[in-house]
């Protein structure tokens, strides 16, 4: 009982969240519905991240942009497929 109540409230919840905006756009086109979005939404500069605070280093390791061989072939690509071996066909099974 008391999962079905909670299940309703959110429910009822969240759906009051989605279309309040739609209905006081409908009703005044000239109101700001930023607030109902932004209201959990609180800036804080705690985790604020300076750039001085990291080395970046102009040396790439250009092995991981060297293409390999073997696994980039153009008949993937072009679509130029081998033909199956008919001996790899298997013919379908029997009713019973």
């Amino acid at each position: 009982m008391q999962k079905r109540i909670l299940s309703l409230f959110l429910t009822i919840l969240l759906t009051g969240f989605i279309i309040t905006p739609v209905v006081l756009l409908t009703i005044d086109d000239s109101i700001d519905i930023s607030i109902f979005y932004n209201v959990s939404e609180e800036e804080e500069n705690v985790n604020v991240l300076n750039l001085e605070d990291f080395n970046i280093t102009k040396n790439v390791d250009l092995a991981f942009f060297k293409p390999t061989k073997g696994l980039y072939t153009p008949t993937y690509c072009f679509k130029n497929y081998l033909k199956p071996q008919l001996n790899l066909l298997l013919p379908p099974p029997e009713a019973n």
